[in-house]
């Protein structure tokens, strides 16, 4: 008993308790990490109930702040790094140097285990497919086609309500936090019918700097360790909308990007705002296009003239304004690293965003039987 007491004094003296914590507590994540693999029940468990309570404890705290602390940690991190690198190389002390790399080291554990503690196991439940009682089958070019058509009749149905400025963009009639909100209650709302939406009062925020974070080529992200939906907001406002609603899917717990666009195309169309369903349908009907485009398929051109003239200006708009960043290095740069991210998630990567026609081509078949 002497001998452990004395070797615990001794690594007090190199290991600070707090990174001691975070190391028992990385331990802990990984095998939590783990058993989401092994078990699809525990992982939908967890994500509900321990994920779901820190996801909302991180967003409560972030809600305070009227900017988004994500895009500020972000900015500060490369010169917080290089003082450190500056101070840790003016370390003459051995045991000092220790206790410090300790510590920086423990600030990157403590990202991995908020991974795993609030989001990681998203990825790993049972898909949204089954929790919907949805039929998902491989899609054919006419299911795709007819699928299109119905999202091309709700967007008629919303002609005469949605506005378009002089360049032919739809604009929003309300602010972005009001349509935070709203997203909110839709969101909210849906539980009565969809029981497994975790609790959440997460809202999104505006990134401050969104015409640099343009060159990315990202419209949104949920940053997992702030529990803040970040969102562009430098191109249309049906792209504001509903990557809004696509990073408080993540803030909800869907970890899948096909499910996040799922649940944002849900919760638009459930909005009181017109506006709101109109970006909604209109998106859904964006991925449709793409799908018909990618697989050189006849109905991709029957589709796009079919579509409302209104829509397809704002379509116009939209490519005018993201082509000064379509061959960007950093944008190339940035959707590989997310690439590689969703794949060792066990996703097939940046494709998985347009997955979700499957599952669009599956509530069509499911509202027709």
């Amino acid at each position: 008993m002497v001998r452990l007491r004395e070797q615990y004094r001794r690594i007090r003296l190199k290991v600070p308790f707090f990174a001691l914590l975070v190391f028992v507590l990385t331990a802990v994540s990984l095998i939590l990490h783990i058993l989401f693999y092994v078990s699809t029940a525990f992982a939908d468990g967890f994500n509900q109930t321990v994920s779901a309570l820190l996801r909302e404890m991180l967003s409560c705290v972030s809600r305070v702040f009227p900017f988004s602390l994500a895009e500020l940690s972000i900015l500060l991190l490369i010169p917080l790094l290089i003082c450190a690198l500056i101070y840790a190389y003016r370390m003459q002390d051995s045991v000092r140097l220790t206790r410090f790399t300790c510590l920086i080291l423990s600030f990157f554990f403590l990202i991995y285990c908020l991974f795993v503690l609030t989001f990681a196991s998203g990825y790993r439940g049972k898909t949204l497919d089954e929790k919907m009682g949805l039929d998902r089958q491989e899609v054919t070019e006419k299911e795709l086609f007819e699928t299109g058509l119905w999202l091309v009749s709700e967007l008629e149905q919303l002609e005469g309500q949605v506005m378009y400025d002089a360049e032919g963009a739809s604009v929003m009639p309300i602010g972005f936090d009001e349509m935070t909100r709203e997203l909110r209650l839709s969101y909210h709302d849906l539980r009565r019918d969809y029981a497994f939406i975790p609790y959440s009062s997460g809202r999104a925020k505006p990134v401050a700097m969104s015409r640099m974070m343009s060159h990315t080529q990202i419209l949104g992200v949920y940053t997992f360790f702030t529990g803040e939906a970040n969102v562009n907001t430098n191109f249309n406002d049906f792209c504001t909308v509903f990557t809004a609603a696509h990073e408080m899917a993540h803030q909800r717990g869907f970890a899948k990007e096909d499910e996040a666009n799922m649940m944002a195309f849900l919760a638009c169309r459930n909005s009181r705002i017109p506006y709101i369903q109109y970006a909604g349908n209109f998106e859904m009907l964006r991925y449709v296009l793409s799908a018909l485009a990618s697989a050189n398929s006849p109905y991709y051109t029957e589709l796009w003239f079919r579509t409302p003239e209104s829509a397809r200006g704002d379509q116009a708009v939209y490519a005018a304004r993201f082509a000064p960043y379509r061959d960007s290095v950093v944008g190339s740069i940035s959707g590989a690293v997310n690439d590689t991210f969703l794949k060792l998630q066990g996703t097939v990567g940046r494709k998985s965003y347009g997955l979700v026609v499957d599952l669009a081509v599956a509530l069509y078949r499911a509202q027709g039987d």
